[in-house]
């Protein structure tokens, strides 16, 4: 009975490891701003795409980039800083 117990415990940690890993807090999220110049928290919205995390948002400021954007499969939100209406 000892032993079924204890496999109990040690799945139930496992999931909550796995959970926790997978699906991280909002308050452990981060917004990176992107900002023209490069002088934001990542100097192209790229760099702040790769240097993002799980749950992360890239918030790029007005303005002109020339660069393509590859979500390289992160689940991250990418948005303008003044909304969609500008």
């Amino acid at each position: 009975m000892l032993g079924s117990i204890r496999q109990i415990c040690v799945a139930f940690l496992l999931q909550m490891v796995f959970a926790l890993t997978l699906n991280p807090s909002p308050a452990s999220s981060r917004t990176w701003k992107i900002q023209p110049d490069g002088s934001g928290d990542a100097p192209t919205i790229q760099a702040g795409i790769d240097s993002a995390a799980v749950g992360d948002t890239v918030s790029v400021l007005s303005g002109t980039y020339f660069e393509a954007i590859d979500f390289v499969g992160k689940d991250i939100v990418v948005r303008g800083a003044m909304g969609g209406e500008n």
